[in-house]
């Protein structure tokens, strides 16, 4: 691990409140390299939090550079606040038009950021679950919005022009058959207290429906596994993970490592405790499984090197108009490294995108 990296974590750190500074001051240039990995992360917003608690400490970077990041973490808020009052309006749409819906992710993971961080978590899109079948999901948004770009796990929404919104008629998918029916078996069965589970975004001025914690546990892991044998998973959704956990019961903790196991998710799951421990400072006793340093380490090391999403991977050629035999070519070659966290979803993954891209095609859907 290099030094810049130890100290981008310590960053993390002081802004999540675990830690009051760093353990050096940094220089003019490693602060560049600094706001530079926040970037990469997608954890602007959440660092500055950060560099301003280092004020106290005098570490603070140079006075321009705090104030291009004041300036991108002010962005980040107002981008909240539009996607916040979208997500509201959505779901009162969805209540008039007799849909029962949760959102996923994004905006109500930030309900559990402590209210410091909760506006500087960098929005993305706008994943709402439907409750209903696929047919029935995708009758609604085409009668609202017509739409051809659908998959086996949502269909676009263009509601919004700034903002993207997916329905989704199944939370999430993994390859492996087995592992994937075990995964929607811990849907159903906790789908219930899902759709009357209702949070506060702002004070108590505005509510969101969405999952509940319990449910998180599981699907926010099986995302971010999904997304590791895809294009790549970064460290803002590791930290979604993190705020979660924090809030979670231990009695569910133990028995969600039930499910872990049952998707085949219980190494992956492992890997990420070791990152919790070493870039988030979580105590060994919060998390849901025992650490592995080894996994782990393999993990933030892709992480550090393809970024938020797998947006900066360089080792493997991406292309400018990547055609999907490239990136399916491309993704199953980088997903033979992730053998060591399951030989089934490897196995499965390509046997998937190829059934589902003549599934779509067929239908002349695009994704």
């Amino acid at each position: 691990m290099t030094d810049i990296n130890k100290l981008f974590y310590e960053l993390i750190q002081v802004a999540l409140g675990r830690i009051v500074c760093l353990s050096r001051t940094p220089s003019a240039a490693e602060w560049q390299d600094l706001y530079a990995l926040a970037k990469k992360q997608s954890l602007v917003g959440v660092c500055f939090s950060g560099v301003q608690r280092l004020k106290a400490q005098q570490q603070e970077p140079p006075e321009m550079l705090y104030l291009t990041w004041l300036g991108l973490a002010a962005k980040i808020q107002q981008r909240n606040e539009v996607v916040n009052r979208q997500c509201v309006e959505l779901q009162e749409r969805f209540v008039a038009d007799g849909m029962m819906s949760c959102i996923l992710k994004g905006q109500a993971v930030a309900t559990f950021y402590p209210p410091d961080l909760r506006s500087l978590r960098q929005s993305g899109d706008i994943d709402v679950w439907i409750k209903g079948s696929m047919d029935e999901v995708v009758r609604y948004a085409n009668s609202v919005v017509p739409s051809d770009e659908i998959n086996e796990q949502h269909v676009h929404f263009h509601v919004y022009d700034n903002t993207e919104v997916e329905l989704h008629y199944v939370p999430a998918i993994l390859h492996a058959p087995l592992a994937n029916r075990w995964l929607q078996k811990f849907f159903a069965e906790e789908a219930a207290a899902c759709w009357d589970n209702v949070v506060s975004i702002s004070g108590g001025v505005e509510y969101l429906n969405t999952v509940t914690i319990r449910f998180n546990l599981v699907y926010l892991l099986a995302h971010m596994y999904r997304h590791l044998f895809g294009d790549g998973v970064g460290l803002r959704q590791l930290m979604d993970y993190y705020v979660v956990l924090m809030h979670a019961i231990q009695n569910d903790k133990k028995d969600i490592m039930l499910w872990v196991e049952r998707t085949g998710m219980k190494s992956f799951a492992a890997a990420v405790m070791w990152i919790m421990q070493r870039v988030f400072g979580m105590a060994t006793e919060l998390m849901i499984c025992e650490p592995d340093s080894n996994l782990g380490k393999f993990l933030l090391d892709e992480i550090a090197e393809a970024g938020n999403m797998g947006n900066h991977e360089t080792r493997f050629a991406k292309g400018t108009n990547e055609s999907h035999w490239h990136r399916f070519w491309r993704v199953n070659y980088q997903n033979v490294r992730l053998i060591r966290f399951s030989f089934s979803e490897v196995f499965w993954t390509p046997l998937w995108r190829i059934k589902n891209f003549i599934w779509r095609h067929w239908n002349g859907y695009k994704d």
